[in-house]
């Protein structure tokens, strides 16, 4: 059906069409987001101005950060997320891009590669199980002037009841040679903060027997992340490519034992 209208009729209705069939970019950014590659994180962007860049599962309980984190939308392909902590502020250009009313990726602060998220149902959401252990990633960074090559290879662990992980990373440098170390994440610290005297984790592979390995901190910050001594690295190592599962049991700063599950099979090391 063809609609006859007078022109300056039809260009009076062209703004009411226009407001009544587009969204703003703040409008398509508020709700629930779901992390494609961690589907039990997501990111909620609050109608208010209030970002939650750690929402988990209902099941999971998480005590705050402290961190405060607000939004708004810069342009059609920026936005500013402004942290507050203790009385501080810092603000954060964050590259984000639209594609339909469902899918969103941003490059958060911290972070060098973007990170791709869905637009989620908060009920289905809160029913989801923890996330299993991720197997090897791998990463090499080259450096032209000194004709060297640093690689790394991680695995993630799965999720324990409060929705933390800790990453299991080999790491190769021309500066420091060979080392393999665990970092936490979720701003849990490791209980192994002398450098000193380090500290104690407990490693089983398979169904072999558990066994204490000694760790170091590393030096001048809180401990997110520790190394295994020297004396067994490369006996270690030689476990990961031979195991299919590792399971480990660190002390974490105010919180006591934790027990964490990685896929170690597969392993490319040489």
């Amino acid at each position: 059906m063809r609609l006859n209208l007078p022109i300056k009729a039809s260009l009076l209705l062209l703004p009411i069409m226009v407001c009544a069939c587009t969204k703003s970019s703040q409008d398509l950014l508020t709700g629930l987001w779901q992390n494609e590659e961690s589907p039990s994180h997501a990111i909620r962007f609050d109608k208010s101005g209030a970002l939650d860049m750690d929402v988990r599962p209902a099941r999971l309980k998480r005590e705050h950060s402290g961190a405060a984190v607000n939004w708004a939308v810069e342009d059609p392909s920026h936005l500013k997320l402004t942290i507050s902590v203790m009385g501080a502020s810092q603000s954060h250009d964050v590259e984000y891009r639209l594609i339909g009313d469902g899918e969103l990726t941003l490059t958060l602060p911290g972070e060098s590669q973007s990170t791709k998220f869905k637009r989620a149902d908060p009920t289905a959401f809160d029913q989801l199980p923890p996330d299993p252990p991720k197997g090897w990633t791998y990463r090499t960074e080259g450096d032209k002037l000194r004709g060297t090559t640093d690689r790394w290879a991680t695995a993630k662990s799965g999720e324990v009841a409060d929705g933390s992980t800790t990453g299991l990373v080999l790491r190769e440098r021309a500066e420091d040679g060979f080392q393999l170390m665990f970092t936490s994440a979720d701003n849990l610290y490791f209980d192994c903060t002398s450098r000193l005297m380090g500290c104690e984790a407990t490693l089983k592979f398979d169904d072999e027997a558990p066994r204490p390995y000694h760790f170091t901190p590393p030096q001048g910050s809180l401990p997110d992340s520790v190394f295994l001594s020297s004396s067994s690295k490369l006996a270690v190592l030689e476990r990961l490519r031979h195991s299919h599962r590792l399971l480990v049991e660190f002390n974490i700063l105010n919180q006591g034992r934790a027990q964490y599950e990685f896929a170690t099979s597969g392993l490319e090391w040489k």
